[in-house]
């Protein structure tokens, strides 16, 4: 469902009619208001829309989302869907900028890793499964 969602409003974040971009800036905020749906929601849409300026997009949307707090509020099953969602999804992504977005998530992830002082299996390359 908040996949769904986030799969409306993320297109009419770049619409050029202000109530649709505040609408669209609405809905995520409200999905972002729960953590264990978003992470995984977003990631998904980073790797799966089907337009690479939209998988960006998410990716970009996805990095500027991730501090300590909501990371941790999402869950351990959140984080490791999401981290080995990001070391699947990099490598076989053939657009340059989406794949950029994507290492920029892994690098904001890493940082907040480093923050609470835990050695993340990203780092290592390798995931939690």
């Amino acid at each position: 469902m908040a996949e769904a969602q986030l799969a409306q409003a993320l297109p009419n974040l770049l619409s050029p009619d202000a109530a649709t971009r505040q609408a669209a800036e609405q809905a995520i905020e409200q999905i972002k208001g729960q953590p264990a749906a978003w992470f995984p929601a977003i990631l998904s849409l980073a790797r799966g829309f089907p337009e690479p300026q939209m998988r960006q997009m998410a990716a970009v949307v996805l990095r500027k989302s991730i501090s300590k707090d909501p990371w941790t509020a999402a869950g351990l099953e959140a984080q490791t869907v999401v981290k080995a969602g990001l070391l699947e999804a990099v490598f076989p992504e053939t657009q340059h900028l989406v794949r950029k977005a994507l290492g920029d998530v892994i690098s904001k992830l890493a940082a907040v890793a480093s923050q609470a002082d835990v050695c993340p299996a990203i780092l290592l390359g390798k995931s939690d499964r």
